[in-house]
């Protein structure tokens, strides 16, 4: 009875453990993608990596890393709260050296992405297996709305809205329009989507499957949701800061 026991709750902990992979992949796929959408406008030097590799090639990256990484137990359990943590260094090294608001915006990008995800981890903490596969059902909606958002604002300066959804054949045409201009296939396109839509949940099952460990404490959750919440905030009140710094035409 022990031994039955000790296996069902190994078997819990590695099923938390390649769900909690999951969505942050899930999230980290949303987050490139944004900030894939605010580069559009921003300068040449800036974020190199998705101009050169594109939001597709940056995830291939971080599916990179969590082959790397997987084995590491202490890192991924310490993920959620490291995050932000990071974010908060990004604050600092901005109020310090620059004054740039699309670096601004895309620092924002990441807070909120930060905040999702460890709101989304608190709520597949909470609840049950049925609303960790709501959570991948809202997060695939949003990443196939984040990716053609993307197709049309590169073309026409102009956000998927609900407007384009009632006239499906304008978003077949901005889209056409997108590919002519980058230059891309059919093909591609399926690829792009098989990487960023479709790989994170098999990916994450592939990658985490084996790593058994118990996931944190409700409580140590809400603390790291608040400290997530604090470095949005911080961010968030530091527009006036940076725009300060900025001429009227830069504005």
């Amino acid at each position: 009875m022990f031994m039955q026991k000790k296996v069902d709750r190994s078997a819990s902990d590695a099923c938390s453990a390649w769900r909690e992979a999951a969505l942050l992949l899930q999230i980290a796929a949303m987050a490139l993608l944004v900030l894939s959408i605010i580069g559009i406008s921003r300068s040449a030097d800036s974020l190199e990596i998705l101009r050169l590799t594109g939001p597709e090639g940056a995830f291939l990256l971080v599916f990179l890393g969590f082959f790397v990484f997987r084995k590491s137990a202490g890192l991924l359990r310490n993920l959620p709260l490291l995050l932000p943590l990071m974010g908060a260094v990004g604050i600092v090294y901005q109020s310090v050296f620059a004054s740039s608001v699309i670096a601004w915006l895309m620092l924002s990008a990441y807070a909120v992405a930060v905040v999702l995800l460890v709101f989304e981890l608190l709520l597949a903490r909470l609840a049950g297996e049925k609303t960790f596969w709501c959570l991948i059902f809202v997060n695939t909606f949003a990443l196939l709305w984040l990716y053609f958002d993307s197709m049309i604002f590169s073309v026409g300066r102009s956000h998927l809205s609900i407007n384009h959804l009632v006239q499906l054949m304008h978003v077949a045409e901005e889209v056409k329009a997108a590919l002519l201009t980058f230059d891309k296939g059919q093909l591609a396109v399926f690829f792009e989507l098989l990487i960023l839509v479709v790989a994170p949940v098999p990916a994450a099952r592939l990658l985490m499957a084996g790593i058994f460990r118990v996931p944190k404490s409700i409580r140590a959750s809400v603390v790291v949701l608040f400290v997530a919440l604090l470095v949005f905030l911080a961010n968030f009140l530091r527009f006036d800061l940076v725009c300060s710094r900025l001429s009227v035409f830069e504005y």
